[in-house]
């Protein structure tokens, strides 16, 4: 998401180099009094737009006696989710400047893991608006001025119509009596979709969620796995760990599993099984982390397999963008080559039966 980065970094909108940069000052700021305050003052005066906005509304709800993570939870599109829970945990085990800057290097990993090469989803929707309106307007125009022409000449001449003409005019004349009735929800569809599209890809490039895919489990998975890490790390308390992956999650089966998982927990029962019960984990990553356990290494085989469940999501994005590109572009070639097929045809028989 290259496009829509570099656009929000020009608009003074929150965006991963931002949040890096502002997680590391306060990595260096935390734990010293009034310097956290001094330096996000410092930075809300450099800063300009929606950006610096938010380090303002930031800097007035710690005033007024919020913490980092809960003033943070309480700012819209500010930093991504997964974060929040982080130095959430962080607060409880007095471990925030280590976590603020693992944060900064994980959001900028992100940045780096990015294709210079490959356009995003936010390329890919700007590409679509741009050659679908293009092939629409070209299309529309061929079928509503040029085809009944033809249809009308071919008639005049007493000549059979060819059959790529004949069921083009079909599909216009369908077009044509149906698109009156269907336009308005038409475009309303096609508005909608792209609007909602373009504020998926830019939560994600905020909040590093798609909503569509928010309240899964699954996809939850390693932000879960990084929290109980943090808490294992730390001697921290892992009913409170699952508890502040439960507030970065909205309704739905994760948070649903998180609050069994919480239960759990307090009722006595280990880690591990107790997620492999919840559904949080598969059997075979149960046995690894409980091999990891028993090596005294659990903390690192949660924060690994989360690192791995990200590079695994990444790979099969890249995967499914490698293949819809080229197929968008033959689908856009195959419609201006059944329309160009079905004006060409008729003239070039035209000429033959005239000659």
């Amino acid at each position: 998401m290259t496009f829509l980065r570099n656009w929000h970094y020009l608009r003074y909108k929150p965006e991963p180099l931002r949040q890096a940069a502002l997680l590391l000052a306060f990595s260096g700021a935390a734990g010293r009094g009034d310097c956290l305050l001094q330096t996000l003052d410092a930075m809300a005066r450099d800063s300009r737009g929606q950006w610096g906005d938010n380090l303002r509304r930031l800097h007035s709800l710690l005033e007024a006696g919020h913490s980092l993570s809960s003033a943070m939870s309480l700012i819209d599109d500010f930093m991504p989710d997964q974060t929040v829970a982080a130095i959430n945990v962080a607060e409880e085990t007095h471990s925030l400047s280590s976590v603020l800057s693992d944060e900064a290097r994980r959001l900028t990993h992100t940045i780096a893991a990015e294709s210079t090469v490959r356009p995003g989803l936010d390329m890919l929707f700007v590409w679509l608006l741009a050659v679908g309106t293009m092939l629409i307007t070209v299309v529309s125009f061929i079928c509503i001025w040029i085809i009944p022409k033809f249809r009308r000449i071919m008639e005049d001449f007493e000549i059979a119509l060819p059959v790529p003409l004949s069921r083009l005019a079909s599909f216009t004349d369908f077009i044509a009596a149906w698109l009156p009735l269907f336009i308005l929800p038409l475009l309303a569809m096609l508005a909608g979709g792209y609007w909602y599209g373009m504020q998926a890809v830019q939560q994600k490039l905020v909040r590093g969620t798609w909503p569509v895919l928010s309240g899964r489990m699954r996809y939850r998975l390693p932000e879960v796995l990084r929290v109980l890490s943090l808490a294992i790390a730390s001697n921290g308390s892992l009913t409170d760990a699952v508890a502040a992956a439960i507030r970065s999650c909205p309704p739905g089966q994760a948070s649903d599993r998180l609050l069994q998982l919480r239960n759990l927990l307090e009722s006595g029962e280990q880690l591990f099984p107790a997620m492999q019960t919840a559904g949080i984990v598969r059997g075979d990553e149960r046995s690894l982390l409980e091999s990891a356990r028993l090596a005294g290494n659990a903390d690192w085989a949660l924060r690994q397999m989360a690192d791995r469940l990200d590079e695994r999501a990444r790979r099969r994005a890249d995967f499914c963008l490698t293949l819809l590109e080229p197929a968008l572009v033959l689908i856009s070639g195959g419609i201006v080559l059944w329309v160009a097929t079905a004006v060409m045809i008729p003239l070039l028989k035209l000429v033959n039966d005239l000659s």
